[in-house]
């Protein structure tokens, strides 16, 4: 009696996120590149392109400034875990720092690396999905990063 109880609950278990699992992933976008050019020229100061949609594990974009000058990558990682439990997508534990945003509905932190001075790069967890917005910067157009980062936290979550 136990074994076939036991077997019942699988396949209940089964059945259940089979019919639930479409509509938890109905609300996840199917392209990276949901910012409008427009969008992000205002909130980053300089002028941008269309996006151009990458391949990768989950949806990505490139968006990169008119003057070739910058370009912002945006990378949503498939996931149904806590910020924490994909914490080493983001980068190599050892050179790569986060720091928390207090109070974020959307668990956000500013990434950190000591590889990479010229980049500003957030990520958090939204709709499904492990979100990091990384903006790489050529030294004529640095700006202080942690501005950049500020402008970064402040669009719109995708």
């Amino acid at each position: 009696m136990n074994s076939s109880r036991s077997s019942y609950l699988a396949l209940a278990t089964i059945v259940c996120s089979l019919l639930f699992a479409p509509q938890a992933f109905a609300q996840v976008p199917v392209n990276g590149c949901q910012f409008q050019p427009a969008e992000l020229s205002k909130a980053l100061g300089t002028t941008f392109g269309a996006g151009q949609g990458q391949k990768g594990i989950g949806p990505s974009c490139t968006y990169t400034s008119v003057d070739g000058k910058q370009k912002l990558s945006v990378v949503l990682f498939p996931t149904q875990s806590s910020f924490d439990a994909v914490r080493t997508v983001i980068g190599p534990t050892r050179s790569t720092q986060l720091a928390a945003v207090a109070k974020d509905a959307n668990q956000a932190h500013i990434v950190y690396s000591s590889d990479a001075t010229q980049v500003a790069h957030i990520a958090y967890i939204n709709r499904g999905h492990l979100v990091q917005l990384r903006l790489t910067m050529a030294p004529s157009a640095m700006r202080p990063v942690e501005k950049v980062n500020t402008k970064l936290l402040e669009l719109r979550r995708v």
